[in-house]
């Protein structure tokens, strides 16, 4: 074929292509079977599904049927909420910039003041907490004002309800009327009724002593310390701990999480504000993250609303996040008071109310002795006394079944690492036990340093045995004594009445007999039969 007659080719192509043509009728594919000789089956419509049975199929036709009845309102509603997260984003833009300016005018003024360089973003940080917090608060009042001008589609639960109201006795709606009502849908119920957000920053004003430390004033009182590093707040009040936490957002890396020390008192109230304020935290508490998971269920926002689901499916509330474990830098520990007491020889650092802080490295090495160490090896550091040397263990058999332990007739660090981070555990599986549990196999878990002082406790006991023991056989001694005493008295005045009688002569004399006496015999004499009178002869040997 030449080159003409491939151009006629194409030509003729072109012409048939711009030709109307009729429209194709659909042929339906081959289906493929693995038994050719049979017809190959229809595939059945969703509504026709054989995996879901006939209950599974009334509660999907109550939800369409629900779904038509509040779509208006649900649209509606959803429609507000994304026009009013859109303005406020645009808002939320502008005052990045505002802020900036106000941060370099304050620093232009802090520096005309002599504050000193190193305080400006600590001052800074509580100007753009200050601003952020007006923030936050128009924006709640903006929501909670629009929340009462937008439709409310009808509510799952009060649909369902009126339908068991037709159909009472209906297992289906029964089961889909306990669903609802343990599944609350905050994008319909709004607020509900929670106070609006705290300004806990407007009043507060700051002074910088001689030590360069900023101080916080509400009134005459002082109620914030910045000490670079750390905020302390001097009360276990809302308003101060909001306001230190707020302050704190803008000071520390707020991504990496806020680290919250002090009694648990504090940390659990802190927690909850600070989940209320959206602020993660780094501690471990199960006590501190449930307080926060609780606080962060009380910080309602303007939510779109959604269509409830009735799907097969398992749910329930969200376990307490369980930490991951730090691979460097510090880790909080529940320890023993004994530990607490001993926290500089043993290298660890107290953080708070029955809690030290030790390096991660080291948390790691001793899980990893801890999971790789026989339980007879185990038992023995259960008893040991962090506050001796050799812990008061029997080290030859440590040394025997784990080597690594022990070193020159003491624990070593890694030995005594591992006591600490098995405390740590014991605590928190005690914690967990239930109040069915803790009486019956509470005892089981106890720290070294229980173990100690009940060591201490039996040895005092036994001590103020043998003491009272050996007390009481002297005061037997002495009984017996005084009765011997008593009993040679008698025999005398016995002696003497009796000689009295007989006319016989008795010298009054008494004398005092002693237990520890020796009798000695007394020196010979001689009496002479003429004149009558006596001469010592003397006692002993010689010549």
């Amino acid at each position: 074929m030449n080159a003409l007659d491939t151009l006629d080719n194409l030509v003729d192509q072109a012409k048939a292509d711009a030709e109307p043509k009729p429209e194709a009728q659909e042929v339906p594919a081959a289906t493929f079977s693995i038994a050719p000789d049979l017809v190959a089956a229809t595939p059945m419509p969703a509504a026709a599904d054989p995996d879901l049975s006939v209950e599974q199929h009334k509660r999907l036709d109550l939800l369409h049927e629900y779904e038509e009845l509040s779509a208006p309102a649900r649209t509606e509603r959803n429609a507000a909420i994304d026009g009013f997260d859109a303005d406020w984003r645009e808002r939320w833009m502008k005052l990045q910039g505002d802020v900036e300016d106000a941060r370099a005018k304050r620093a232009e003024s802090l520096t005309a003041e002599g504050v000193a360089a190193h305080l400006h973003d600590s001052v800074l940080a509580k100007e753009t907490a200050a601003l952020v917090e007006d923030f936050e608060a128009r924006k709640d009042a903006a929501a909670r004002d629009m929340d009462k001008t937008m439709p409310r589609p009808a509510r799952w639960v009060d649909f369902l309800g009126e339908k068991a109201q037709d159909n009472p006795g209906d297992p289906v709606l029964e089961s889909l009327l306990e669903e609802a009502r343990k599944a609350p849908d905050p994008g319909i119920e709004g607020f509900g009724g929670v106070p609006p957000k705290a300004v806990t920053l407007a009043d507060l004003v700051h002074s910088i002593d001689q030590d360069g430390q900023i101080h916080y004033k509400r009134g005459l009182r002082t109620v914030i310390h910045d000490r670079g590093s750390r905020l302390d707040v001097q009360r276990n009040d809302d308003r101060d701990i909001g306001a230190a936490l707020k302050i704190s957002a803008q000071k520390f890396d707020l991504k990496k999480g806020l680290m919250l020390t002090g009694d648990l008192a504090f940390k659990v109230k802190a927690a909850e504000i600070a989940g209320r304020l959206g602020y993660p935290l780094q501690n471990s508490e199960p006590e501190v993250l449930m307080a926060w998971k609780k606080g962060r269920d009380l910080n309602p926002q303007l939510k779109r609303a959604v269509v409830p689901s009735v799907e097969r499916g398992i749910t329930g509330d969200l376990a307490v996040a369980r930490p991951i474990a730090e691979r460097t830098g510090p880790v909080q520990l529940r320890a023993d008071p004994l530990t607490i007491e001993q926290a500089d020889k043993l290298g660890v650092t107290p953080n708070g109310d029955g809690v030290v802080v030790m390096p991660a490295e080291r948390v790691l090495a001793a899980g990893a002795a801890f999971r790789e160490t026989q339980n007879a090896a185990l038992r023995v550091l259960a008893q040991a006394d962090l506050r001796k040397p050799d812990g008061g263990v029997d080290l030859g058999k440590l040394k025997e079944l784990a080597p690594n332990l022990t070193r020159d007739g003491a624990l070593t660090e890694l030995a005594r690492d591992v006591v600490i981070v098995r405390d740590d555990r014991v605590i928190r599986t005690r914690e967990a036990l239930g109040p069915e549990l803790a009486p019956v196999i509470g005892v089981a878990y106890r720290t070294a340093g229980e173990r100690a002082r009940e060591n201490e406790e039996v040895a005092a006991s036994i001590a103020r045995a043998h003491e009272a023991e050996r007390a009481q056989g002297q005061a037997a001694e002495q009984d017996a004594d005084a009765k011997s005493l008593r009993v040679r008295n008698v025999d005398e005045e016995l002696e003497a009445v009796a000689a009295k009688k007989e006319g016989r002569e008795v010298k009054d004399e008494k004398r005092e007999i002693k237990s520890e006496e020796v009798a000695l015999p007394g020196p010979a004499v001689f009496r002479s039969g003429r004149t009558g009178k006596t001469m010592d002869m003397g006692q002993g040997i010689g010549l």
